[in-house]
């Protein structure tokens, strides 16, 4: 069962610092640890269905990439199909 909850949400304010690549054929957002920083590991971020291109998945990768030291992909799964990032805004109005 949801709550009004389940249904808000925002956009953050921000600006992604990775890069947009193309790996095997796919768009991908890259985030990377600091400079001079090994990344530990390798982190596969499955977006939201806003997809690899909505702020609010490139900042949490950036996120994962400096505080974890991690090496972060964000593919685009969809095609560029992805939802408009509208429907938050839609969302809290009506709730609201």
């Amino acid at each position: 069962m949801s709550c009004p909850d389940c249904f808000k949400g925002t956009i953050h304010v921000g600006n992604p610092k990775g890069t947009e690549e193309t790996i095997h054929g796919l768009p991908v957002y890259v985030s990377r640890p600091a400079e001079g920083v090994t990344p530990k590991g390798l982190v596969v971020y499955l977006p939201d269905a806003f997809g690899w291109d909505f702020v609010n998945n490139r900042i949490l990768a950036d996120h994962y990439a400096t505080r974890g030291e991690f090496l972060v992909y964000v593919p685009d799964l969809m095609g560029g199909k992805s939802s408009s990032t509208i429907i938050p805004n839609l969302v809290n109005h009506e709730a609201g």
